[in-house]
C-alpha cells in the first residue's frame, strides 16, 4: 500500500542540522514578528553617518517607514511557518523511519 510519501532515512547529522535550522528560523521569526522596532533601530543606527552606506543601500529611506515594520512582521510570519515545515518534515521522517 503506497502512500505517495517519500520515505527518507535520516542520519544523526541530518537530524541535528534540521533541528538547528528549525530553531534558527523560529528564533528569527519570533524576533521579527514581535520586535521589528529593535531591528529597524539597529539597521538605522548601523547606517547613520555613513555616506557610503547611503549610496550602496537604495532602500535605506524606506527602512525608516512603517511599511518596513510591516514587511519585517511578514518575514517573521514566513520564518515561523518555514520552521514549522522543517519540524513537520523531521517528525514525518522519524515516523517513517521507525516503521
Amino acid at each position: 500500500m503506497a502512500s505517495g510519501l517519500v520515505t527518507v532515512k535520516m542520519s544523526l547529522s541530518q537530524f541535528a542540522l534540521s533541528i538547528v535550522s528549525g530553531l534558527t528560523l523560529l528564533a528569527i521569526g519570533v524576533y521579527s514578528l514581535f520586535f521589528p522596532h529593535k531591528i529597524q533601530s539597529h539597521v538605522l543606527k548601523l547606517y547613520q553617518g555613513r555616506s557610503l552606506g547611503h549610496r550602496l543601500n537604495p532602500f535605506l529611506p524606506w527602512m525608516g517607514t512603517p511599511s518596513y515594520l510591516r514587511s519585517l512582521r511578514a518575514c517573521g510570519v514566513l520564518a515561523i511557518f518555514m520552521s514549522l515545515v522543517v519540524f513537520s518534515a523531521v517528525l514525518l521522517a522519524l515516523a517513517h523511519g521507525a516503521k
